[in-house]
Formats: C-alpha cells, sequence, structure tokens
C-alpha cells in the first residue's frame, strides 16, 4: 500500500460514542482512521497517529510494526487530551501530515571489564 502524505479524518458523534478514553487503538481519531488504511492497525497518542502491521494469531503487543506515522496537530493533541480526561469534544475533522517514521534500532550491552568479558 502507499501511504498519502496527508490525510483527512473526520471524527464523528458515533466514533466519539464508541471511543475509548486512554486507548490508542480505540479513541475516536483511531476509529475514524481505520477504513482509511484497511488491513492495518491504528494507535492515536497526543503526538501522532501510526500506522501499523496488524497482529498475527501467535502475536502479543508491541510486535507491530509502524509503517506510516502522521503528526498530529496542536489542535488533534488538546482533543485527544480533552477526551481522554472525560471533557466535552465535539465532531471534528484534522487533516494530518505524514512524518519520517524512526528506524528499529539495536542495542546490544558489551561486557565493560576484561572479567566480563571471560
Amino acid at each position: 500500500m502507499d501511504f498519502p502524505e496527508s490525510i483527512t479524518v473526520t471524527v464523528t458523534e458515533e466514533h466519539i460514542r464508541l471511543g475509548k478514553a486512554c486507548d490508542s487503538l480505540e479513541c475516536p481519531i483511531a476509529l475514524a482512521a481505520t477504513p482509511l488504511f484497511p488491513g492495518y492497525e491504528i494507535s492515536v497518542g497526543v503526538l501522532d497517529l501510526g500506522v501499523m502491521t496488524p497482529l498475527g494469531p501467535d502475536d502479543v503487543v508491541g510486535m507491530q510494526k509502524d509503517v506510516a506515522t502522521y503528526g498530529l496537530t496542536e489542535r488533534a493533541g488538546h482533543w485527544v487530551k480533552r477526551f481522554d480526561v472525560g471533557r466535552g469534544v465535539e465532531p471534528t475533522t484534522f487533516t494530518l501530515s505524514r512524518i519520517a517514521t524512526r528506524e528499529p534500532v539495536t542495542i546490544s550491552i558489551l561486557p565493560s571489564t576484561k572479567e566480563e568479558k571471560e
């Protein structure tokens, strides 16, 4: 799938009603964005919206790979915070721009003394 440089997410009253506070996979914005990316999972925080590979039957949470990331505007981030703390939010539309996805980093711990090397 080619991921667009920007997306328009329209959050409806139904998304707000079905959305779950403090749940990155089931917040109203994630629910609204899901149809834009069939076959992928959507995760939303206060800074970005991640498009991830779905979990397989033998996978555990955290094994997904981000394939595209869209930055939330300041207005969208505030909207998420208001929803998460139970303040009233209204249906709205956000336009989000794609941002660079970080590559996974592998960290290896090397022994620091001669004894630890043996």
